[in-house]
């Protein structure tokens, strides 16, 4: 497996952001729902039952504040909620997919994949819901499903997204040797759809790594390090791969062209934790490879 110091891949990801797992809400979600990035979620649920206050008969008002009941970890008063939805609309699906959520957030993951289950019974267009079934299938470590599930979901998405594709991967890859190629393939792709990005580069890098496809691995990183205005993160990652290829003498002249370029940095940024971290693995490599 990838055994790369996480401190050179953060160096190399310092533009890219993942994108996480967003929240199913309905389609006619109160308005106050936006808010929830600038204001703390207990300060919505006051407002989420005030509304209700004014008018209690409004279902979708208690299916909202049982999301952010979820969302602060109040698991009895999300449920009371949503037995009141219930009661009132038995057969909407967003009641369905909250539930999923929630028994998801309390690490009921069976429960959770038997409501996406019964929710797509009823609708299979929904991309959220394929979505986090895919991740549910992933923490019971059923990759296979996992990666089937995020396959469903991609296309149902208006715009493609790197973690779909960096996730259908992952799992893929968790299930041994034998499907590494379909992830490949599928990192692949999402560069296709998506174009440059990061994450996934550095995912066909170790996906062909992992498959001794070494040279394409190289190429990989030297295309992506012409751009680059560092490169000390590129040499480390090139000499990892040398490394697990077993070329111990272009291993050796990465790490030392790292080490070359670090002293180039300014003062500031040598003493910065991530770079004295690249600079101790460096020396700590070359060690082993008796020098």
């Amino acid at each position: 497996m990838w055994s790369l110091n996480k401190t050179l891949a953060a160096l190399a990801l310092l533009t890219f952001a993942g994108s996480a797992l967003a929240t199913a809400e309905p389609e006619s979600a109160p308005t106050l729902a936006p808010a929830a990035a600038h204001e703390g979620v207990r300060e919505l649920i006051q407002k989420a039952t005030a509304q209700i206050k004014k008018d209690p008969q409004d279902w979708q008002l208690y299916l909202y504040r049982a999301q952010l009941y979820r969302m602060h970890e109040d698991w009895p008063e999300a449920h009371a909620d949503l037995e009141v939805v219930r009661a009132a609309a038995p057969d909407d699906l967003a009641l369905v997919l909250e539930e999923a959520h929630l028994f998801q957030a309390q690490g009921q993951l069976l429960q959770a994949l038997q409501k996406t289950d019964q929710y797509h019974k009823l609708d299979v267009e929904n991309a959220r819901s394929w979505q986090l079934q895919a991740r549910l299938y992933f923490a019971l470590t059923k990759y296979q499903q996992a990666a089937d599930a995020m396959q469903t979901a991609i296309p149902l998405f208006p715009t493609p997204e790197p973690d779909y594709f960096h996730f259908q991967a992952k799992a893929l890859q968790k299930l041994g040797p034998a499907s590494l190629p379909k992830a490949l393939l599928c990192v692949k792709q999402g560069l296709t759809s998506i174009g440059a990005c990061i994450s996934l580069e550095l995912l066909a890098v170790e996906l062909e790594t992992d498959l001794g496809m070494c040279e394409q691995a190289i190429a990989r990183l030297d295309r992506l390090a012409t751009s680059a205005r560092r490169k000390e993160s590129w040499l480390m990652h090139k000499a990892e791969v040398y490394w697990r290829c077993g070329k111990r003498r272009q291993a050796k002249r990465e790490y030392r062209a790292a080490l070359n370029a670090i002293q180039l940095l300014r003062p500031r940024t040598q003493n910065t934790p991530a770079v004295k971290k690249m600079k101790k693995l460096a020396q700590q490599q070359l060690s082993k490879l008796g020098e």
